[in-house]
């Protein structure tokens, strides 16, 4: 603790002898006065052999992971929403399509065909929460990717980041 402590005393007294020794702060600058803070384009040389100004600020790799990132919640999303939908349908299909096979299976013997009714409901809502979920992920996810997968190069071919084809002369 008394090691915080010292670090914090330090740091602070440097930055105090720092201000004090001439530093710019946000109340010494004076809007007025102070050097515009773009260039001033007519300064630049505009002739055919300057060098061509270069853009530091657009970086591809950084809007390819925008664009991915973007796609991969759209999918996410849409994926989770299917999975929901088919399980809520995969049950309610699958519980009365195993209380029915179930009840008529155990039909002949009478007194458990109820049972066994009840158990084949749990049996085929357990499978049609299964094959729902992903038949319902299947469809719901599958076009939504493709969308977001136009969408990201789109976005990308917007920016600049993927050329234009080349057109044949």
């Amino acid at each position: 603790m008394n090691l915080a402590r010292a670090l914090v005393a330090i740091a602070l007294t440097v930055s105090g002898f720092e201000v004090a020794s001439g530093y710019a702060t946000a109340e010494s600058v004076d809007p007025r006065t102070a050097p515009p803070s773009t260039p001033d384009a007519s300064l630049i040389d505009r002739s055919p052999a300057a060098p061509e100004l270069i853009d530091d600020t657009h970086d591809p790799q950084t809007d390819f992971n925008n664009a991915i990132g973007v796609a991969a919640n759209q999918v996410g999303l849409a994926a989770t929403a299917g999975s929901i939908a088919g399980t809520v349908i995969g049950a309610a299909i699958g519980c009365p399509i195993g209380a029915l096979t179930a009840g008529f299976t155990a039909l002949p013997t009478g007194p458990i065909a109820v049972p066994a009714a009840a158990l084949g409901c749990v049996a085929g809502a357990g499978i049609g929460v299964g094959l729902g979920a992903a038949i319902g992920t299947a469809v719901v996810a599958g076009p939504v990717g493709i969308a977001s997968a136009v969408q990201a190069y789109n976005t990308l071919h917007a920016a600049g980041d993927i050329a234009a084809p080349v057109q044949p002369d």
